[in-house]
């Protein structure tokens, strides 16, 4: 057993969150330098299933030598109202991203996956108290205005922003 003098401290866990419509050059503008960061300290890592930055960190993570036990996948199962009132098109987009056949294909890979029953909201906040700190970039509101056209919606608060409003809140708390 090693000394108190040289033995390292506890890893720690990093939620990695983003846009689902982030590129692949925004992700590397964004988050690079604090994966590679992360990574170097042999850091853990939590991120759900959604597509963008979360899709991208994986792809990264694994790409760059994490052994994928350093990985969970937090995914969430819908409520079962919407599994019951949801039409065709919602039930197979919800079993291509949350069935077990994806949750295998990840346990395939050697991730780790967690599954919250509820909202993404709701695995959100609960992958904020499972983790020690953030990598997000929240998109500033003129490059959303600049994406989205008229579809553009002021005041739609994102999914990466009610994160970083989590932790901040949580970091106020003390």
């Amino acid at each position: 057993m090693e000394s108190p003098a040289t033995s390292k401290p506890p890893s720690r866990m990093a939620f990695i969150s983003g846009h689902i419509d982030l590129t692949e050059a925004s992700f590397l503008t964004h988050y690079q330098a604090a994966i590679d960061k992360a990574i170097r300290e042999n850091e853990h890592f939590i991120l759900s299933n959604a597509g963008g930055a979360d899709t991208l960190a994986r792809q990264y993570l694994l790409a760059h030598g994490v052994h994928p036990s350093r990985i969970t996948i937090w995914n969430h199962t819908p409520p079962e109202r919407r599994k019951r009132d949801a039409n065709a098109t919602m039930r197979s987009i919800d079993e291509s991203r949350t069935g077990e056949a994806t949750l295998d294909s990840y346990r395939k890979q050697g991730l780790n996956v967690k599954v919250i029953n509820g909202w993404h909201t709701e695995r959100d906040a609960a992958m904020t108290a499972a983790s020690d700190y953030d990598v997000l970039w929240v998109r500033p509101d003129e490059e959303t205005k600049a994406l989205y056209g008229e579809k553009y919606r002021p005041g739609r608060v994102s999914g990466t922003r009610k994160n970083k409003n989590r932790r901040e809140e949580a970091a106020n708390r003390g």
